[in-house]
């Protein structure tokens, strides 16, 4: 069973009996990231890494049906319940990888990304995890590369020790801040979509930080 910590406590991705078998019946939506050595030969408009359930990608999609719409998640279980909404809702224009992270440079070129989007992220608040941090300056310097000229990093966040240490870091690392909020609401921008994480927060009444930094290119 799959654990994230957020803020002291833990939410839990219960091990779903139907999400392998699921996954090996759509193995044309949902790639084995772990395995995968093969580029993507098409720009992407939305890379979501750590898509959770799906709730924003796929409601994104559903938005932009002309986007070209990819999505990241190491928990199988969680990456089963996305696809399956995916199938659900009928869209083609949504590829979903299964794995960690580290292996996206393995399938991502080069200024082919228009928007990455980094919702709830695992804050990993111990110092000696900084660098598993989706915003640390080696992810920053990867996510430079894959942005187009015009590229933007979107970040959404309930942890503000987090989010602050963001801040700093993807500022330092190759992006300047075009916009952000410390009590985001939704409808702020009528483009974004909430993910089932955020819905969660919003219910204990927790402030959603946010905040859109934009690539600048040597």
């Amino acid at each position: 069973m799959g654990e994230i910590l957020y803020n002291g406590f833990t939410m839990r991705m219960r091990k779903k009996k139907w999400a392998l078998p699921f996954i090996e019946a759509h193995r044309d939506l949902i790639i084995d990231l772990n395995e995968n050595t093969s580029c993507l030969d098409e720009t992407i408009d939305i890379l979501e890494i750590g898509c959770g359930k799906g709730d924003f990608i796929v409601g994104y999609a559903l938005k932009h049906p002309q986007s070209t719409c990819v999505a990241v998640e190491k928990d199988p279980n969680a990456i089963a319940v996305c696809g399956k909404k995916v199938v659900e809702a009928c869209l083609s224009n949504v590829r979903l990888y299964c794995g960690d992270g580290k292996y996206l440079p393995n399938v991502i070129q080069s200024d082919t990304i228009t928007t990455i989007f980094l919702n709830h992220s695992d804050p990993w608040p111990k110092k000696h995890h900084a660098r598993r941090r989706l915003t640390h300056e080696d992810f920053a310097r990867l996510y430079r590369t894959w942005l187009k000229p015009e590229g933007t990093v979107v970040q959404k966040t309930d942890n503000a020790h987090f989010f602050d240490y963001s801040l700093v870091s993807m500022s330092h690392h190759g992006f300047e801040l075009a916009q952000v909020w410390v009590n985001y609401q939704i409808g702020d921008d009528n483009d974004d979509v909430p993910s089932e994480y955020e819905m969660k927060f919003r219910g204990l009444n927790q402030p959603i930080y946010r905040a859109i930094y934009q690539v600048v290119k040597p």
